[in-house]
């Protein structure tokens, strides 16, 4: 006699310990899923909420944003680094200007850097900036180990000139990560979102 393949699934489903199965692989795929979600958002990206003005107008105080904690720094990144200067030690969001052995100076509010290893200037461009800025600041070559950070409303931002609260160059051992542009773009959803916790 040949069995239909109707009648083999209603075997199958008579047979317990086969629904057991089907329950336990169920639950190891949920809980691996679980699991990879977990070790995405607390290892590799973190969401942080920005409490300065220091960033506007391309961060507000409010804002939530997630930071890639495996991205190694660039120039123009906007990263979260620990800070230990200042009046209290905390985290700050800043964009990197120099990296170590790098010099960074100004002119007239046009900031210029030479690179480690080269000899000549450039001129950094700065199309996130709305503010004027005409300050001059003196070379500083970057520690290593170490980064340059400014904020981009300048005239408010605590940061690595000496003139804007003597933060000073910051220890690359403090770097959370750098702000993902995904999450740059989507600031406004991300912030709604959240915000609904908060």
């Amino acid at each position: 006699m040949i069995e239909s393949p109707f009648s083999e699934r209603l075997r199958e489903r008579r047979d317990p310990g086969g629904e057991t199965a089907s329950v336990l692989r169920f639950l190891v795929v949920v809980a691996a899923i679980f699991l990879c979600f977990v070790i995405l958002f607390t290892e590799i990206f973190v969401g942080v909420r920005v409490e300065q003005s220091s960033m506007e107008p391309t961060l507000y105080s409010g804002d939530y944003v997630f930071v890639n904690r495996t991205v190694k720094p660039e120039h123009g990144d906007i990263i979260v680094i620990y800070s230990e200067r200042g009046s209290d030690s905390k985290y700050v969001i800043k964009r990197l200007i120099g990296l170590p052995g790098d010099t960074v100076y100004a002119e007239e509010g046009v900031l210029y850097r030479i690179d480690a290893g080269t000899t000549e200037p450039y001129r950094v461009e700065e199309p996130y900036l709305v503010e004027d800025w005409n300050e001059t600041l003196e070379p500083t070559t970057v520690p290593e180990n170490e980064v340059y950070v400014m904020g981009d409303h300048r005239s408010v931002s605590n940061d690595s000139r000496p003139s804007h609260g003597s933060l000073g160059t910051l220890s690359l051992d403090g770097l959370l990560g750098g702000v993902t542009d995904f999450s740059l773009r989507h600031k406004d959803f991300f912030t709604g979102l959240f915000g609904i916790f908060s």
